[in-house]
């Protein structure tokens, strides 16, 4: 499948990997993995060899073969992609009675990644970044019983004043777009322009993506 830029910046590809490893035991199946970039030159492989549309159960028209168009569309807060899927294999020849199929696959909206923290907790920090805005708006998902709080870090890695993750809010939601808030103050908009790094400590919790808005 070809590169398809989804946002500016942000390209995503759905190759269809044939597995046939082994002369005598060839699967001859078919599923669909994620590559990402941001040049639509240089791609990254997330999870190597993981598919991201897996196969269904067993006989279904989705337990053959799978292939995915690579032209996501938005649709409010969710992106659908279709994909065609057959129980046939790729070593099965001429017409036969198997089962095939359109299928829709929905996530939410820059739902193709997530950072991931398990239940006993978990950090993580941004590279340096510069930004303009006011507000940091989260994509964001803690289940019932997650959470999570993000500080902002300027020279030497230190939490900047008023913006630790002590003084953060804890996020507690399911959302495409919760803004944070320190001690019920949003705007962290005094660093703007400025070299920062984002620390977020998580428990229980998926983050999708994270963008400072107005």
């Amino acid at each position: 499948a070809g590169g398809r830029l989804l946002h500016a910046g942000y390209f995503i590809m759905l190759p269809t990997p044939y597995h046939h490893w082994d002369h005598d035991r060839w699967p001859s199946t078919i599923d669909v993995t994620l590559l990402t970039s941001r040049d639509g030159h240089s791609w990254y492989r997330p999870s190597p060899r993981e598919p991201w549309l897996r196969h269904g159960l067993d006989g279904a028209a989705t337990s053959g073969m799978l292939f995915a168009n690579p032209w996501p569309i938005v649709i409010g807060d969710e992106v659908w992609i279709y994909y065609n899927g057959t129980s046939r294999r790729h070593d099965q020849s001429g017409a036969s009675a198997q089962r095939t199929g359109l299928f829709r696959a929905r996530l939410r909206r820059d739902g193709f990644l997530a950072a991931v923290s398990p239940p006993e907790g978990g950090s993580f920090t941004t590279p340096p970044l510069t930004f303009s805005g006011r507000r940091l708006s989260l994509n964001v998902d803690t289940g019932a019983g997650g959470w999570l709080e993000v500080e902002m870090l300027g020279d030497g890695g230190r939490p900047l004043s008023g913006l630790s993750h002590r003084d953060c809010d804890a996020v507690r939601c399911n959302t495409t777009a919760r803004t944070v808030t320190w001690k019920g103050d949003e705007d962290c908009g005094r660093s703007a322009g400025h070299a920062v790094q984002l620390r977020f400590h998580m428990r229980s919790t998926r983050l999708y993506a994270f963008q400072f808005t107005p």
